[in-house]
């Protein structure tokens, strides 16, 4: 497991410079009243009341529609308040409004990105990288959503636009180690990891990551641990401190952990998953199969459930139904499926 390589918060406060913002009217048009709605619009969201914004700029747009910088602060409202479908539909209205407003499109590409809209994430990014070819950020996220759709000469296009622009920021050589260490360049990986050195999580989990692929599983507990030390709330950081957890045989520390995240919807099969091996680590085929029974339920066609239901089956000196479900996995791709086939069931 691995944390997910994209960080937000520190791009999205450039959406903040709705200060120097004016209302779109002529001074003639403009009456005292409008000129002290707008100015406490402004304050509003320069004290971070951003529920009053919202009331405040929902009904400036309502009297002046075509305002775009309106409908470009109402959307910092919404985005502040994590409203994230309220906020792109804003920005969308600024994009009809003027198509060039200043990174609109890489605006709108964060707020997919925030919604899991990959591909209308990578859109955006791509017109961001257009209109704003010096920009750093729209690179950086471009060869970001490159690497998550394995286009890795594409990432590496991106990413490199994005050092050109600025080497300083390790962000950018960690997703360059990611995308080494993705297609087998080690060596090449931690160089990219030396140049992006820090204590942060994101750059720990990475490390982990890289010790694991080059067999050094102790150094990677300690990557991980610290990782899920600083963050212990976070799912992903969890997910990768007990996979670890479960290669060193700290089945008991995995335990509540796991306990944990099957209680969130989006972890809950990786966590059952995990469970799983933990269980056919122990010898508790059973346990085991009632475990990969409900990830089966959900997902029929999982390989990893259908390679794992085979290990169960195999402690219980049931070989046949393993080699069944180890047929089924090698249908859906899962490693080693075809390495148990062999070795164990006697097929060519």
């Amino acid at each position: 497991m691995r944390a997910k390589p994209m960080a937000y918060s520190w791009v999205v406060c450039t959406l903040l410079f709705f200060a120097w913002l004016s209302p779109n009217l002529g001074l003639s048009q403009q009456s005292r009243q409008d000129q002290e709605r707008w100015q406490a619009s402004v304050e509003a969201l320069a004290n971070q009341e951003y529920k009053e914004a919202e009331t405040m700029l929902h009904a400036w747009t309502q009297d002046f529609p075509l305002d775009e910088k309106a409908w470009f602060n109402l959307a910092v409202a919404f985005e502040r308040q994590k409203k994230h479908k309220e906020a792109m539909d804003a920005f969308e209205k600024v994009l009809q409004i003027k198509a060039d407003f200043p990174g609109i499109y890489r605006y709108l590409g964060l707020m997919a990105l925030r919604q899991g809209m990959h591909e209308a994430a990578t859109r955006h990014f791509k017109q961001a990288v257009e209109q704003e070819p010096h920009r750093f950020e729209p690179w950086f996220y471009l060869g970001s959503l490159y690497l998550e759709s394995r286009q890795m000469d594409s990432c590496e296009w991106a990413l490199q636009k994005a050092l050109a622009i600025n080497k300083g920021t390790p962000s950018v050589w960690l997703e360059m180690a990611r995308l080494k260490r993705r297609t087998g360049n080690m060596q090449a990986a931690a160089r990219m990891l030396a140049q992006a050195r820090s204590n942060a999580p994101a750059y720990l989990t990475e490390l982990g990551h890289y010790f694991l692929e080059v067999n050094r599983l102790d150094s990677a507990l300690v990557c991980f641990e610290k990782a899920f030390k600083q963050d212990p709330e976070s799912p992903l950081h969890q997910l990768n401190y007990v996979a670890v957890l479960l290669q060193t045989g700290r089945h008991q520390e995995a335990e509540p952990l796991l306990d944990s995240l099957e209680q969130m919807p989006e972890y809950r099969l990786l966590a059952q998953l995990n469970r799983s091996a933990m269980c056919l680590a122990k010898s508790e085929a059973e346990k085991a199969k009632k475990t990969l029974a409900k990830i089966l339920e959900k997902q029929p066609e999982h390989p990893a459930a259908w390679l794992n239901l085979g290990l169960a089956y195999e402690q219980t000196f049931d070989l046949d139904s393993a080699c069944i479900c180890w047929q089924k996995a090698y249908r859906l791709a899962a490693p080693k499926a075809e390495q148990y086939l062999k070795t164990r069931c006697d097929l060519p």
